[in-house]
């Protein structure tokens, strides 16, 4: 007989009030294999549901060993926890969770880890969501030069049709198989003129994000 066992460590980052969730980690434990940094739309746990794993996350998790990752950081384009679909009415600019991706490219391996973008499509024709996605690109620009940013894709699909495929759009459609990663597609939502976002307008997000709690650099 064979016993095998498994332990993954979850980790959160959010505010003290916990309304707002920066980053859930997943860990094995396996330093030899990957880091990914999974950027979605907004997280739906806090420290008080650590334990819970919605359909998106396990499926991440049962996909770890497809990519040869053995941590997984999950960040979002907007920090406010929601146990709905969110609403895109009345939305800002996130400075706060903006500065806290900012703080996790800074750190002296980011340029080894996989920058994966699996925000979906549900966004796309949101401009705060648009905005947010352009701040993003800039600070990859800005930190991590060499590095390009990558999507999930799977045998037979098409990922210049996608925008950034979402975890769960696989889970659904390609259930049984295996996660590949090509490299992220700009969406023409992305490079229309009016989604762009000016140099200023990024320094004006750093000097004003200011987040509570922010990890140690590794």
């Amino acid at each position: 007989m064979k016993t095998t066992k498994s332990t993954i460590t979850t980790t959160l980052i959010t505010s003290e009030d916990d309304k707002y969730t920066y980053e859930i980690r997943k860990e094995t434990g396996n330093d030899k294999q990957k880091v990914a940094v999974i950027i979605m739309l907004y997280p739906g746990v806090t420290s008080n549901d650590i334990n819970y794993c919605d359909n998106t996350t396990q499926s991440i998790i049962d996909h770890m060993p497809d990519l040869d990752v053995g941590s997984v950081r999950i960040l979002n384009l907007f920090s406010k926890v929601c146990s709905a679909r969110m609403s895109t009415r009345s939305i800002t600019i996130d400075q706060d969770n903006l500065k806290y991706i900012e703080s996790v490219m800074k750190e002296k391996n980011s340029s080894d880890y996989l920058w994966i973008f699996a925000w979906g499509s549900s966004m796309s024709s949101c401009k705060v969501a648009n905005q947010t996605k352009r701040m993003i690109l800039e600070l990859m620009e800005k930190y991590l030069k060499e590095g390009k940013p990558q999507q999930i894709t799977v045998e037979g699909l098409e990922v210049k049709n996608e925008n950034a495929v979402h975890p769960l759009f696989l889970k659904i459609r390609y259930g049984n198989c295996t996660w590949l990663l090509e490299d992220y597609v700009l969406p023409k939502e992305l490079r229309a003129e009016e989604t762009k976002v000016s140099k200023n307008e990024v320094k004006d997000i750093r000097r004003k994000g200011k987040v509570d709690v922010l990890q140690n650099s590794k």
